[in-house]
């Protein structure tokens, strides 16, 4: 039994999984009705599928591994957040310090219902 070299993708030409396995379980590595499978080697963050042609049922029948474009790479770039948009750094005392407010608050709340409660019986 030889490995054989997959490539999973969709129907938007997206590269969803490479690897290897036996050449009798390629046909399994496509996962539902959605997802392909051709025999071959991609990378996908520097790789793209390119359908060419449908069989009668609608499925690819001619498939390309083509290198994306300087373009594409560049659109698949994280976005680099502003320094305003970054997590905050917090120290534990400063943790502690929002932990115990919002336990006041939640007492205060508490007291509140309470008074509406009594409020409400008269």
């Amino acid at each position: 039994m030889s490995e054989k070299n997959y490539i999973v993708f969709n129907i938007d030409e997206k590269i969803l999984r490479t690897g290897g396995c036996p050449g009798f379980l390629m046909e399994a590595q496509a996962h539902g009705e959605d997802e392909y499978v051709i025999e071959g080697k991609a990378d996908d963050a520097v790789d793209k599928i390119e359908i060419e042609e449908f069989d009668v049922f609608g499925n690819p029948s001619k498939v390309k591994i083509k290198k994306k474009t300087e373009v594409e790479l560049d659109a698949e770039k994280p976005v680099e957040l502003p320094e305003s948009k970054r997590r905050a750094v917090i120290t534990k005392e400063k943790y502690q310090n929002l932990l115990d407010r919002l336990k006041k608050l939640d007492e205060q709340y508490e007291d509140l219902l309470k008074r509406i409660a009594e409020l409400e019986k008269q």
